[in-house]
């Protein structure tokens, strides 16, 4: 998936108060890396800030490398050095980047990996090589741990020969504090990514690590016959919950693969229950899965039923929400939102495509405790390329019913490639950035309205939606400066962090906004 890094050619004018700031250079004067924002335990607010930089080359492939550690309000909490090594070649130039990073306790998690110029988000597809833990009781960073023969492993890898890394396995990290290794050794998953899945070895089994790697439980998949099995993958979890996606045959004679999701215990790694996300008059496609208290509720979109399940990405005909019993995978019930409760306001067909303007997608779901589903979609058009569009909000009821609808108009901007909602999404292509949980039921919402393509004069504007005490209010934040370039960064509830990057320094600000 494309990194999107929204280009900000402005800074802050109005809206906000007086800003917190640091410069890059004052922290370190090594050469700045990468950096990651560190979560709190549970992931609901920023912790702080780990910046790696590198401070000199030691020799061929090893070279000494800086962390320094902030706090919410970008304060030094530490900083230290460890040395790390890197990949060399002649053809390829690699870069040392901060992939994972993750708070637990008194721990702080990290994982570096050698990075090709162009190729960072790789790693989404692999998983992680090795581990790394900085103390926050003394700041010590440990020795990197990998994962060799399904156990944490130590020393030089940058000399092993070919059939060694057989023997090596990529972790990848999940939502319920561990890793799932999968049985496939680093060489396994560069075949069937880079070869396609027919290339790959079998994967029968997987395994689950917590976050210091030990071993808490594996799973063998279970087959009747050389085609019963297709793939399964981390889909996501939340607390006990552990979500797999999984699509198979369900028998060698089948034609056509089917899909569920299977839900495991992570504490025990029993499987819970296995859902079908299927309908009798529609094709689902699951776009996102919420965990409540005692239930878990299933975001799909639809298209209408055919016997060949080709689901068509310009045939939406709206979107299901189907309830689950959380303990038991049992069906509470299924309601159903399409787009002719639109027609009262826009000029919309079946399939939500809209007269002279094209298509909404829907980007991320919030549930409030009246059982109210709050949604944010993007517009888009498709003729002769992609043009992302205006930013919608939507409220839901418990049964999908619409209660309050509302078009925020901003800029057009065009995309170099041609494709629907789900495809403009995975290349970073919308305009919208992250949401933030407010006191009670209330959220905020976090969008650009820039110019992408580079011009004398660009404009730029933070777009800012509230949702509280039921009703939605949005404003726009102008940013303006000729020194540099910003680049916008989660802060703490409440705030926005922008790094501005210039000839002679960068420097983090701060700001926060008043809702």
């Amino acid at each position: 998936m494309m990194r999107k890094l929204l280009l900000l050619l402005f800074f802050v004018t109005s809206v906000t108060v007086s800003a917190q700031t640091t410069k890059l250079s004052a922290l370190s004067s090594a050469d700045f890396l990468s950096s990651k924002i560190v979560y709190d335990d549970n992931g609901n607010d920023v912790y702080g800030y780990f910046l790696l930089y590198q401070k000199d080359k030691k020799s061929k492939g090893n070279f000494e490398l800086e962390y320094v550690l902030l706090d919410k309000n970008l304060n030094k909490m530490a900083s230290g050095t460890f040395a790390q090594q890197r990949a060399t070649s002649m053809f390829v130039d690699f870069t040392t980047e901060l992939l994972y990073v993750k708070k637990l306790g008194d721990k702080i998690y990290f994982s570096l990996g050698d990075v090709m110029k162009g190729y960072e988000d790789i790693y989404d597809m692999f998983g992680l090589y090795g581990l790394r833990t900085l103390d926050l009781k003394d700041f010590k960073v440990s020795e990197v741990t990998y994962m060799r023969n399904f156990a944490p492993a130590y020393g030089d890898i940058t000399k092993m020969k070919r059939k060694e890394m057989d023997e090596f396995q990529y972790m990848k990290p999940t939502q319920n504090n561990g890793f799932v290794v999968f049985e496939e050794s680093v060489m396994d998953i560069s075949m069937r990514v880079f070869m396609g899945k027919r290339n790959a070895r079998n994967i029968r089994k997987f395994r689950f690590y917590d976050m210091d790697l030990k071993e808490k439980w594996s799973y063998e998949y279970k087959e009747t016959g050389d085609k019963s099995f297709y793939e399964y993958n981390y889909f996501g979890g939340e607390g006990n919950d552990m979500v797999f996606f999984k699509e198979f045959y369900e028998k060698a004679s089948d034609r056509h693969s089917d899909i569920s999701y299977e839900f495991f215990d992570v504490q025990s790694g029993k499987k819970k229950f296995e859902i079908r996300v299927n309908d009798t008059q529609n094709l689902l496609r699951v776009r996102r899965i919420l965990f409540e208290e005692n239930k878990v509720i299933v975001f799909a979109a639809t298209n209408d039923f055919n016997n060949k399940d080709n689901f068509a990405a310009d045939k939406i005909t709206g979107y299901a929400k189907i309830t689950y019993d959380r303990a038991t995978g049992k069906e509470l019930g299924r309601s159903y939102f399409k787009w002719e409760q639109l027609a009262d306001k826009l000029e919309i067909d079946a399939y939500g495509k809209i007269k002279s303007y094209g298509f909404i997608h829907f980007l991320d779901y919030k549930r409030t405790t009246d059982g109210k589903t709050i949604v944010i979609g993007e517009g888009f058009s498709v003729k002769g390329g992609s043009e992302i569009r205006d930013l919608f909000t939507f409220v839901f009821d418990d049964n999908m019913k619409l209660v309050d609808y509302q078009v925020i108009n901003k800029l057009k901007n065009g995309v170099p490639a041609i494709g629907y909602g789900t495809y403009l999404q995975s290349i970073g292509a919308f305009d919208y950035m992250y949401s933030q949980k407010l006191p009670g039921d209330g959220y905020v919402f976090y969008y650009a309205d820039n110019e992408k393509k580079s011009k004398k004069n660009p404009s730029w504007v933070l777009g800012i939606v509230t949702y509280v005490d039921g009703a939605f209010s949005t404003q726009k934040v102008t940013l303006t400066t000729q020194k540099g370039q910003i680049y916008p960064l989660k802060a703490k509830n409440g705030y926005i962090l922008l790094r501005e990057d210039t000839d002679k320094d960068s420097e983090l600000r701060l700001e926060k906004i008043n809702y």
